[in-house]
């Protein structure tokens, strides 16, 4: 993070060469308020000349968008902290499509399904894994995310691309809303059931 000494000779050199050459200043630089918290402010504004060809002013706007660089801040932090689970390995996570396709995965859920990278990106489907006798259980999981945009976790197996089959723990939430896509974790119980 840069000092505030950083942040002030950066805006009056951008000041300066605004007032130089009449091009349009903008900024977002970090402010200490009364109560000694930083603000973040955006400033936007452009030079007004005299009929002399001098720089008048510089009318423009600065905006307080702390609430703004917090929120991005956050959204950040959220985000390595999803990126170091879903690369932990621990949990196999996969994001699908309410059509039933798989679009990405880390590499627990494909250890789970004993596939390659190469099997997955041919094309998955989430039903095409499920034994027939889970489809029920699936429907009330996938009638849940509908209505509710979760699933409560529940106990089922998938179908190993040796055959074999996996027993797992699924739970799942809609992405940011979405009535097309989620994020499903998927933990492999089969060496405690």
């Amino acid at each position: 993070r840069s000092s505030d000494l950083d942040d002030a000779a950066r805006v009056q050199a951008r000041i300066a060469r605004a007032l130089e050459t009449g091009e349009a200043f903008g900024d977002c630089y970090r402010v200490r308020g009364a109560d000694g918290r930083w603000r973040h402010v955006e400033a936007r504004g452009k030079v007004s000349f005299g009929a002399d060809g001098k720089a008048e002013w510089l009318p423009g706007v600065a905006l307080d968008v702390t609430a703004q660089k917090d929120a991005e801040a956050g959204l950040r932090h959220s985000e390595a902290r999803f990126r170091r689970l879903a690369e932990s390995n621990v949990l196999g996570i996969v994001q699908y499509r309410f059509d039933g396709a798989l679009i990405e995965s880390n590499d627990a859920f494909l250890d789970i399904l004993r596939m390659t990278r190469a099997d997955f990106e041919r094309g998955l489907s989430w039903r095409a894994l499920t034994p027939p006798e889970w489809h029920e259980a699936d429907e009330r999981g996938w009638d849940q995310l509908r209505t509710v945009g979760v699933m409560e976790p529940y106990e089922k197996e998938y179908l190993r691309s040796d055959g074999s089959r996996a027993a797992v723990y699924l739970g799942a939430a809609n992405v940011d809303g979405s009535a097309d896509e989620g994020i499903a974790y998927v933990l492999d119980i089969s060496g405690i059931r």
